[in-house]
């Protein structure tokens, strides 16, 4: 199980607590946004001793002030391409906005090359989108951008 905790100013990040619960032990980290912050290593006496010290710590975290962001299985041994997609798919969607919001009214253009992988805008392990496309005006070109 993990857990990602933001406490949040004007609503950009500014400090995180990160929870990874592997077999017996709870590994926690914690700092400034973009930074690896410090982290340590609690060992327990069971997998489910664990969960209840990643519950508990959650708790205790959200009553600092911080907001539960991101909950799930992590494995470190694969890549999650749904999350991976969405996360790229919400980035670029903010992106395209904040450019939107800067320049009303004029048409943005934009050339994308080997940027669109698989990922996000197609089935895992389909390889990449090797195309250049010129977009019109961002984002109508893609109903995943919509």
């Amino acid at each position: 199980m993990t857990g990602l905790f933001y406490r949040f100013d004007n609503e950009v990040p500014t400090d995180f607590h990160e929870l990874r619960q592997f077999g017996n032990s709870l590994w926690t980290a914690n700092g400034k946004v973009k930074t690896m912050g410090r982290s340590t290593v609690a060992e327990f006496a069971s997998p489910q001793a664990a969960r209840d010290a990643l519950a508990q710590r959650g708790q205790e975290i959200e009553a600092q002030g911080y907001k539960l962001t991101r909950q799930g299985i992590h494995d470190p041994a694969r890549i999650d391409f749904p999350l991976l997609a969405t996360e790229i798919r919400e980035g670029a969607r903010r992106a395209f906005q904040a450019i939107r919001a800067a320049h009303p009214g004029e048409t943005v253009r934009f050339v994308i090359e080997d940027l669109i992988s698989a990922a996000a805008f197609q089935e895992p392990g389909r390889g990449f989108c090797r195309s250049r496309h010129s977009l019109g005006t961002i984002p109508s070109w893609h109903p995943s951008l919509r």
